[in-house]
């Protein structure tokens, strides 16, 4: 009589204990695999930043049109390095392959970036829909409390399946063609493991996030030099968001970079024990 292999149960501490690890213990590998993302992302920056001054506030004000221009390109940009890192992170921790500052772009990484367009998309249209319910729960007279359940519960749901779907990235990464469906039947009944493992990488973060973020308001705000009480204009206030251009993406940045390295970290840790 031929017997099952036993399916592994995933714990969310392991997962993140993974990510952690390779993390901490690879930081020299890590920074080679962030060198061309993270040099290609202020090259963008620095486009942008560049436009930005050179523009006065009424001019800028006047081109909401080419405002959103420039946020979906760095969106699609923002994806292009995601996947030059994730693809190099992943092979790192399932296959121990040295990162390297210049990386072969190969099909995996179109493949790859594909599905993050998809999920991208589909994230978009979910969080469209939640904050279309929220605020017409609001303006129906619905409590705030209701509404705060509804994007908690929002939020959960959109980890959960993140969670579900993350051994479809890893294989990407290592040139195993899952698709969607299989990702989902390879991670049934252990959805809550995995939605706990990203839950355990997401607080630290969330805390860093907070404490970068004081910084820039700190910045923006000793900037102003306004007395206690006083009004700043929108011009004035855009000067300021300016002016603080580089603190500001360079937190965002940190923030990208680490939440990427866990979350990767946590689907390599997931697809090594489920496959």
């Amino acid at each position: 009589m031929s017997q099952q292999t036993p399916v592994p149960r995933l714990r969310p501490a392991q997962l993140a204990g993974v990510a952690f690890s390779a993390w901490f213990g690879g930081l020299a590998d890590w920074l080679k695999a962030v060198a061309l993302p993270l040099a290609l992302l202020y090259l963008v920056y620095y486009g942008i930043w560049h436009y930005l001054t050179s523009q006065s506030p009424e001019e800028l004000r006047q081109s909401d049109e080419g405002g959103n221009f420039r946020q979906t390109a760095l969106l699609i940009v923002n994806m292009i390095v995601l996947t030059l890192f994730a693809v190099a992170w992943h092979r790192r921790i399932l296959l121990g392959e040295t990162p390297r500052f210049l990386p072969l772009v190969s099909g995996q990484h179109v493949r790859y970036l594909l599905w993050l367009l998809i999920l991208g998309v589909l994230l978009f249209l979910f969080s469209a829909a939640l904050t279309a319910f929220v605020a017409g729960t609001m303006l129906s007279g619905g409590g705030g409390l209701q509404a705060g359940v509804v994007s908690v519960l929002g939020f959960a749901s959109i980890l959960y399946l993140l969670g579900r779907i993350s051994p479809l990235f890893a294989g990407l990464a290592v040139d195993e063609r899952i698709g969607l469906a299989a990702a989902w039947r390879l991670t049934r009944g252990q959805g809550m493991a995995l939605f706990f493992g990203y839950l355990l990488i997401l607080l630290p973060v969330f805390f860093l996030s907070a404490v970068l973020l004081s910084f820039v308001f700190s910045d923006i705000q000793a900037q102003q030099q306004l007395d206690p009480g006083s009004v700043i204009t929108g011009d004035e206030l855009m000067e300021l968001l300016i002016g603080a251009y580089w603190l500001s993406q360079t937190v965002q940045t940190v923030i990208g970079f680490v939440l990427s390295t866990l979350a990767v970290g946590v689907a390599s840790a997931a697809y090594r024990e489920l496959r």
